[in-house]
């Protein structure tokens, strides 16, 4: 499997990196291939490189998200809307630079797992024999 550079988007409310979008696009990343192993094991590299991509874009989304809001002046922020949206701009974006920090750590132990599995098979297999 090739790995493929993405464009990824900034904070325009269609195209938001998202927490639904992130785990999403994780349940079908996350699965291992119970017969070949060897190439799941070769995509994690991959995997690491599009999570961290993300990770970076996130963070660069919350930094632009809290420079808007910082360019609303402090008396006019109490009942203005594009506050109130940047302020669940922020708090979704948090949510998400967190789950993307989780899979990461997955993907980094990600070979641990595939290593366990094929222990597992070895002694399940010698066991038989």
């Amino acid at each position: 499997m090739l790995c493929i550079s993405m464009s990824i988007p900034l904070y325009d409310s269609d195209s938001f990196l998202s927490l639904s979008r992130l785990l999403s696009e994780w349940k079908e990343d996350c699965m291992i291939d119970k017969i070949l192993l060897d190439d799941s094991s070769l995509v994690t590299p991959c995997l690491h490189s599009k999570y961290v991509e993300y990770l970076c874009a996130l963070k660069k989304q919350h930094r632009d998200l809290n420079a808007h809001k910082k360019m609303i002046p402090a008396p006019e922020r109490r009942n203005n809307q594009e506050y109130q949206k940047l302020e669940e701009l922020i708090h979704q974006n948090t949510d998400a630079t967190d789950a993307c920090e989780q899979i990461i750590q997955s993907i980094n132990q990600r070979n641990w797992t595939i290593k366990n599995v094929i222990a597992w098979r070895q002694f399940v297999q010698g066991a038989d024999v």
